[in-house]
């Protein structure tokens, strides 16, 4: 008898994640930079994506910048305060922070994709999107964010 595919594996073994909770597509790619605006004179003016989304937030401290690179986005993450973000900059030095799918159920797909046992996820929001990231490790070095599909705008 044939072992079951990759895929065929994957869906007998994901039995919390439905059609609400399943990950819809990539929504951005966080980085996370000392400067906004020198991470733009590469990201905008040098590859020439254009920035579709700007925010800031008193808590966390933090700015937000995305910017359209055609299938996804990219989000620069820049600590404004003291924050465990600007903690991880001091520590790791610029670079990939997380990656943020889209789901129907946002909250609902954090819990489906956490480790079992993880507790809560933890809430925020972003371009006016309820956001939660996967609880539980960081599995390879990278956290994992889930917001809200919008299948109107083709990005998560």
């Amino acid at each position: 008898m044939r072992s079951p595919g990759l895929l065929q594996t994957r869906a007998m073994t994901a039995t919390s994640v439905d059609d609400t909770t399943r990950f819809r597509r990539l929504d951005h790619i966080a980085i996370l930079v000392n400067s906004t605006d020198e991470a733009l004179a590469y990201y905008r003016d040098r590859l020439g994506f254009p920035v579709v989304a700007e925010e800031a937030f008193e808590t966390p401290p933090v700015r937000l910048t995305y910017v359209d690179c055609g299938n996804a986005l990219i989000q620069l993450l820049e600590p404004t305060g003291d924050s465990p973000l600007a903690q991880a900059l001091s520590d790791k030095g610029e670079g990939v922070h997380h990656i943020c799918f889209s789901a129907d159920d946002v909250v609902g797909a954090a819990i489906a994709h956490g480790d079992p046992g993880s507790g809560a996820p933890i809430q925020g929001r972003g371009r006016g999107r309820d956001s939660a990231f996967v609880p539980g490790p960081i599995h390879h070095g990278v956290l994992v964010e889930v917001t809200e599909f919008h299948p109107d705008d083709g990005k998560g």
